[in-house]
């Protein structure tokens, strides 16, 4: 199976996503800079100002650690991996990402998933399946998931 689009569309994200961080870099230290020379605000704002900046960048940061790093990795580990045949689902959670637990070949995997992205993701229910389901191993996401027949 050839998964080469997939790869392209890790790639472009990872480009993307290291853009936003160089222009949250930037963001952070021009203004962080800025509070610095004006010489009208206390030291007390000025910490304040840096701390709240600080928080912002870690957030982004901590965004691009549990995404586009990971699909890079997957990328230069070549981890989108394929799985046809019988599977279980034997969990199911769902907040801020949609979670379930496969059963491939007698190893569990943790998946995440959306169910914008295509019709049979809302078939993801606790039971026993056969199909074929296309996951970044290192992001832990199912990118394909394709239900032939379930068992009862």
């Amino acid at each position: 199976m050839d998964f080469t689009e997939y790869y392209e569309e890790f790639q472009s994200t990872y480009n993307l996503a290291v853009i936003t961080l160089c222009l949250a870099i930037f963001a952070v230290l021009f203004v962080g800079i800025r509070r610095i020379i004006n010489k009208k605000e206390s030291l007390k704002t000025k910490i304040t100002v840096w701390i709240i900046l600080v928080l912002m960048f870690a957030s982004v940061l901590n965004m691009f650690l549990a995404g586009p790093a990971l699909a890079k990795k997957d990328i230069e580990q070549q981890t989108i991996l394929c799985y046809d045949g019988e599977f279980e689902i034997i969990e199911t959670s769902h907040g801020i990402y949609d979670k379930a637990v496969f059963l491939l070949n007698g190893e569990e995997i943790c998946l995440k998933y959306s169910d914008e992205e295509d019709y049979d993701f809302e078939q993801i229910k606790v039971g026993k399946y056969v199909g074929q389901i296309v996951y970044a191993k290192n992001l832990s996401l199912v990118l394909k998931l394709k239900i032939e027949e379930k068992f009862d």
